[in-house]
């Protein structure tokens, strides 16, 4: 199975992020940094669509949503249904799940 990890998307942004964070492992703190209203994954995440383009996202968005699909089953036992996510909320749970795969390969 294909580890979000290996989309090289947003990597090091993602990173830069997590390095900000007094305490990786920290919920409260990854919560307010990828998923709350207005937070720096969300930022990031339309940040990303603005420098790439509707022609470029439109590329990236297959993997995308792959990515997420296998993160959403491996994490809750459940399919994830197509039209849950609108392509932009995809960005924010890439952005989350990439950080997510991240701080656990830390450890």
């Amino acid at each position: 199975m294909e580890d979000i990890c290996k989309l090289p998307y947003l990597e090091a942004e993602i990173r830069l992020i997590l390095d900000g964070l007094s305490v990786r492992t920290c919920e409260t703190e990854f919560f307010g940094a990828f998923s709350e209203q207005g937070c720096k994954g969300h930022v990031l995440a339309m940040a990303w669509f603005q420098q790439k383009g509707h022609r470029e996202f439109c590329r990236a968005l297959p993997e995308i949503c792959e990515a997420i699909k296998k993160y959403w089953f491996e994490e809750f036992g459940e399919s994830l249904p197509d039209d849950l996510l609108s392509p932009y909320e995809l960005a924010q749970t890439y952005v989350y799940c990439k950080a997510k795969n991240i701080v656990n390969d830390l450890h």
